[in-house]
């Protein structure tokens, strides 16, 4: 054997240690590119309502330089959004990958069958009553009562033995304390705790990464309230969160040139204000009453109130309003500081807010707005959850010196749509809420803390509803002008959007970080409105026993009556909401008289009948959705719509025919400032919009699509199921 030749177990030996340092090396590789993942960043923009149109056009117009900047590294597409094209929908599936079906969100309302017949609720949250434990007032009585009894009863023993003595007093002095006890408890305290609930299906994208021990903020998150616990981040919701009265949004006008309280289409309350002295008319008014959440201590069903006192200066133009602490001055024409309103229910119960008024006219007659009541995040009633932690809202406006808006719908849509605040008011307004969204998402983008930060900005959407108008030909104002202040209002939304981007790449960013920019849909024109429910009379499939009357959304959503007018034993179909139309189906309406076998013809009639609408000679629905096919799921409280309607840009439903009014043609002219809109437009021609710093893998992404790239992004890829649901758009 040649002595020179290796032996045998030293060449295993060397193989062994070859093999551990390539493993060494490779490990070694493998820390340094995990702890550069690790220090990697993903930043989602969220934009309500870009339209990908528009921004397609002004890109190649050179007028959004920085997201075109974005578009040339990375990518640009437009993103299909849901059937129906709604916010709430929309977000909804966009942060879950689940279509709308399985999220259970198909519209801001819902109807409801628990009282015997179709009610109108709002879809995102319901409101529930936790009577455990000492939360019961028969718990609270099954207790203290019999303490009261027993220590009164050894109390009188006493007496009757020794007379006044040290235990006799002791034990009189309980009795009392007990006794006070039951007095709170029967008129101070309210039978149970109110309990919001979530009533959207599924987890967020940043739920998913927090139980895998991902950080992430998340600031204005839609359709997350109440806010959900999460081990490793924080969260703010926004889109879904309620007003102080638990409602979208009710504003209030005071007015002197009206002796009755009424409330307008959109549900904003119209107040008069009382001269003392009706004669010298001095400026001094009667207490007026700002309404607020149902009193839950009563529990009659009543309303709790505010009471300001109201005074006019006249020589200066200003209006002085106090609640008996605190005090505001509201000159002509600006917007007040914040006002601090709190709904007392008992010496224990309250709800606390804040508020602004505007002083809108002053001389020939008053008229006061006071914007809708928001939450104060800094005196939350306790187990109200607008943030996790609980205690970060407060933080947020410690630490911006600003109490933002807290209500999920945060601008004036509806006091503009209903004509009571002019568009320099709304505007003003809309403004400042997005200075506040912009600064809270800054302030989270600073902190570098979280893997995963995403941040929610809804103003775009909501001034494109208002201003469209301004954009039309020959369009004229009440006065019979356009202010030419509102002639590019849009264009600079998106302008301002782009230095947005700008901003948070050029600052927030570093070397490795990537971004996404998403919208949840696009916008288009509202010029014509649709009733489908007279539509259905027309067909002879919803049959009338009484008048209808206007339609208010404030009385349907806070007395929860709707649709007494329909004769159910002899409707065969009939439409809630923003597009959507069902059957009166027996087992499930409470008179339904369709069964399964009648229900397909029933359906064609009504496809054939849309499909055949024409206004002026131009098809005016573009697409008429059955939603037992395009959705995987039937979450939806009340169960899906049979049919989804799709109109063509320039058209959508009225609101009379959202809340089941009838009393209008079929189709007939929009004269309301909401002049744009994306609910009931087809889904196909208002897509959002999608940016990211990196490529994706597929063509025509889906808002469903969004949550597992962001979670394929982070490493943690999750089967969504049904292929109505969402896929990653990455290869990894």
């Amino acid at each position: 054997m040649d002595r020179h030749a290796p032996q045998k177990g030293s060449v295993i030996l060397n193989h062994i240690k070859r093999g551990l340092l390539v493993a060494l090396f490779v490990f070694s590789l493998l820390q340094v590119s995990f702890a550069q993942s690790e220090g990697k960043r993903l930043i989602v923009l969220g934009f309500d309502g870009l339209d990908f149109g528009r921004v397609e056009k002004m890109m190649e117009g050179g007028d959004l330089p920085n997201l075109s900047e974005l578009a040339k590294g990375g990518t640009f597409s437009k993103l299909a959004t849901t059937n129906p094209a709604i916010s709430p929908v929309s977000w909804s599936a966009l942060t879950t990958g689940l279509n709308p079906g399985a999220t259970g969100i198909d519209g801001f309302l819902r109807r409801d069958f628990s009282a015997g017949d179709v009610r109108i609720k709002p879809s995102l949250v319901s409101k529930e009553t936790d009577r455990s434990g000492m939360a019961s007032k028969q718990t609270r009585r099954f207790v203290l009562i019999p303490i009261f009894l027993v220590l009164g009863f050894f109390g009188v023993r006493d007496y009757r033995k020794r007379g006044w003595n040290g235990k006799f007093v002791l034990k009189v002095l309980m009795v009392a304390a007990v006794a006070g006890l039951i007095s709170l408890s029967e008129f101070s305290l309210p039978d149970g705790k109110p309990v919001p609930k979530n009533l959207r299906q599924g987890k967020a994208w940043w739920e998913v990464l927090d139980a895998k021990g991902v950080p992430t903020a998340t600031m204005l998150a839609p359709c997350s309230f109440p806010a959900p616990h999460l081990d490793h981040g924080t969260i703010l919701a926004g889109l879904g969160v309620p007003d102080a009265l638990g409602t979208f949004g009710y504003w209030t006008i005071f007015r002197d040139d009206i002796v009755r309280e009424d409330t307008t289409e959109t549900g904003g309350f119209v107040k008069p204000l009382i001269y003392l002295d009706k004669e010298s008319q001095d400026g001094k008014f009667e207490p007026i009453e700002v309404e607020g959440p149902v009193d839950i201590v009563a529990a009659d069903g009543t309303s709790s109130k505010a009471h300001l006192a109201i005074t006019l200066g006249r020589d200066n133009g200003v209006v002085y309003v106090t609640n008996g602490i605190e005090s505001v001055q509201v000159p002509l024409g600006t917007w007040s500081e914040i006002f601090p309103v709190t709904f007392k229910m008992s010496s224990l119960v309250n709800v606390k807010g804040f508020s602004r008024f505007k002083l809108l006219e002053f001389d020939e007659r008053v008229r006061l707005y006071l914007d809708p009541i928001n939450l104060d995040p800094t005196r939350l009633p306790k187990g109200l959850k607008i943030s996790h932690p609980d205690d970060y809202a407060a933080d947020l406006v410690r630490a911006t010196n600003r109490a933002f808006k807290t209500v999920g719908w945060a601008c004036a849509t509806n006091a503009l749509k209903d004509r009571v605040l002019d568009d320099a008011s709304f505007l003003s307004d809309a403004k400042r809420v997005w200075d506040d969204q912009e600064k809270l998402a800054l302030h989270e983008l600073e902190k570098k803390d979280a893997r995963v930060v995403t941040c929610i900005l809804t103003v775009p959407d909501r001034i494109q509803h208002m201003f469209a108008r301004y954009e039309f030909d020959g369009y004229r104002g009440e006065d019979g002008r356009a202010d030419p202040r509102f002639k590019n209002e849009i264009t600079e939304v998106y302008k301002r959007v782009d230095e947005f981007v700008g901003l948070v790449r050029k600052q927030y960013m570093k070397e490795g970080d990537d971004l996404i920019v998403v919208s949840d849909h696009g916008m288009a024109p509202w010029k014509r409105s649709v009733n489908l429910n007279s539509l259905l009379v027309k067909e002879g499939l919803l049959v009338l026993k009484s008048r209808v009357g206007k339609r208010k959304l404030n009385t349907e959503m806070r007395e929860g009556v709707t649709l007494p007018h329909i004769d159910w034993a002899k409707t065969k179909a009939y439409s809630l909401g923003l597009g959507r139309i069902y059957l009166n189906r027996k087992g499930r309406e409470p008179g339904g008289i369709v069964d399964d076998l009648d229900a397909p013809q029933i359906l064609a009639q009504i496809s054939k009948a849309l499909n055949a609408l024409e206004d002026k000679g131009r098809a005016v629905v573009a697409s008429v959705s059955l939603g037992a096919e395009i959705y995987s799921a039937d979450q939806v409280p009340g169960g899906r719509a049979e049919i989804y309607v799709g109109f063509h840009r320039g058209y959508r439903v009225s609101w009379q025919s959202c809340l089941g009014g009838v009393d209008e043609p079929v189709i007939f002219e929009n004269d309301s400032p909401w002049s744009a809109d994306h609910c009931s437009v087809d889904p196909a021609q208002v897509p959002g919009i999608f940016f990211s710093t990196f490529k994706i893998e597929r063509p025509y992404p889906r808002v469903v699509d969004v949550a597992p790239t962001i979670l394929s992004w982070a490493g943690h890829s999750e089967d969504m199921g049904d292929e109505r649901n969402g896929k990653s758009l990455l290869s990894r």
